[in-house]
């Protein structure tokens, strides 16, 4: 009996400690568990939050993106209104100077002029009607007449109006100054008479300068009309404005080619 009662108790010791341990098995397993899904939550809340962070910075990114946007098309308006205004004020410039030249009393557009003021000293109120004599002689219709009336001052009051033509186109060329976006503008006055005299100096060296400065000046006219081209492209100018400078440029390049066949023929002979 004893021996069968001691039996009894290992086996539900055994028992018992099977059971133990199969109960801290099951509970190890849980606790892995448990951690597994924690590290998995905060990974997941790791990766929300660097999707959060991604999503604002792409939104920075197109806020920004659409200021710069707006910006430029601001400024691009801002440009066109500029550009509008500046040929508005052109265009009533050139009017008032038309209707003013056109227009003017006689006597006051000649004394402007340096025209009839010293001619007709004694009868001023008959400068519409007064004629002068025809050159070369009396009568015959071999002669030029000139009259007091408002032809004579007509090439100054052309030459004039050129001028105000040339200042408002430079203007405009000053405006597409291919060194305007390094930040260079010129002002336009200063600008039309460095190339005027370019162009002067540049053409006396070219007809009367020895070979070294032709070849210079020719290099300079060639920068010019290049520019010359460029300006009036971008200006969105008619063809016939064109021609004169594509006409220069192609007779200096012309002229250039000749010359390097010239010096090359005379080193071979």
């Amino acid at each position: 009996m004893e021996k069968q009662q001691r039996d009894q108790v290992e086996k539900n010791m055994k028992d018992a400690k099977d059971k133990l341990e199969s109960e801290m098995e099951d509970a190890y397993h849980e606790h892995q568990a448990n951690l597994l899904r924690q590290d998995l939550m905060r990974r997941q809340e790791e990766l929300r939050r660097m999707e959060e962070l991604h999503n604002q910075e792409m939104q920075k990114r197109k806020e920004i993106q659409l200021r710069q946007e707006e910006e430029r098309r601001r400024r691009e308006e801002e440009m066109m209104i500029r550009q509008r205004e500046m040929e508005e004020q052109m265009r009533r410039q050139r009017e008032e100077n038309y209707s003013r030249m056109g227009y003017m009393d006689p006597r006051e557009r000649d004394m402007r002029m340096g025209g009839a003021s010293t001619m007709n000293m004694g009868d001023p109120y008959g400068a519409a009607t007064q004629k002068f004599p025809p050159m070369g002689g009396g009568g015959g219709g071999g002669g030029i007449g000139y009259e007091a009336s408002p032809g004579v001052g007509q090439p100054a009051m052309s030459g004039s109006m050129m001028g105000s033509d040339m200042k408002s186109q430079f203007v405009q060329f000053a405006d597409v100054f291919p060194l305007k976006e390094f930040g260079y503008k010129p002002e336009p006055e200063q600008y039309l008479q460095v190339v005027g005299w370019i162009e002067v100096v540049a053409g006396v060296l070219l007809a009367f300068g020895p070979q070294l400065l032709q070849e210079i000046s020719n290099f300079v006219l060639t920068i010019v009309m290049i520019g010359a081209i460029y300006t009036l492209l971008v200006l969105k100018e008619p063809f016939s404005m064109c021609a004169p400078a594509t006409i220069c440029l192609g007779l200096l390049l012309l002229l250039n080619i000749r010359g390097r066949g010239g010096r090359a023929k005379s080193k071979f002979e």
